[in-house]
């Protein structure tokens, strides 16, 4: 009797670790930030200061505009086999004046994003095209 309450409890917890790892997982990543939050920032009045309040620090700044901020938030699922797809995509983008008050916000999603597709193309470096030997005369010469 024991063997048999023993084997089916086996089993049931196989089958409940089975069921669990099919399951999709969602992960958050970024800023989440909900609209009410949004809706207290006031364009013209809010600085800087008063956004950062409210949202936080920003996800990242302008590469040649650090008057611009951008909060990110994305959400994915994880399958199984922890391949990614992307659920939802957000970008909240603040502009400020010289004076750092909000001048503007524009909203992003997945559907502004564009597809990239990497090159397989490889840059030659020096090191590549010679040999070991070629190498080593070449550290010796310079003497390394």
């Amino acid at each position: 009797m024991l063997k048999k309450s023993t084997l089916l409890s086996t089993v049931i917890i196989c089958m409940a670790l089975a069921l669990t790892s099919c399951a999709k997982r969602v992960d958050t990543h970024g800023n989440v930030i909900k609209q009410s939050q949004l809706d207290k920032i006031e364009i013209g009045e809010h600085s800087q200061r008063d956004v950062a309040a409210l949202l936080g620090s920003p996800a990242a700044t302008g590469t040649f505009n650090n008057k611009r901020w951008y909060y990110f938030t994305e959400k994915s699922a994880v399958e199984s086999l922890g391949e990614r797809s992307l659920i939802e995509r957000e970008i909240v983008i603040i502009d400020f004046n010289n004076q750092g008050i909000a001048t503007a916000m524009t909203f992003k999603d997945q559907d502004d994003s564009k597809a990239v597709t990497p090159d397989k193309a490889t840059t030659e470096t020096h090191g590549q095209t010679m040999g070991i030997i070629d190498q080593f005369i070449d550290n010796l010469s310079r003497g390394l």
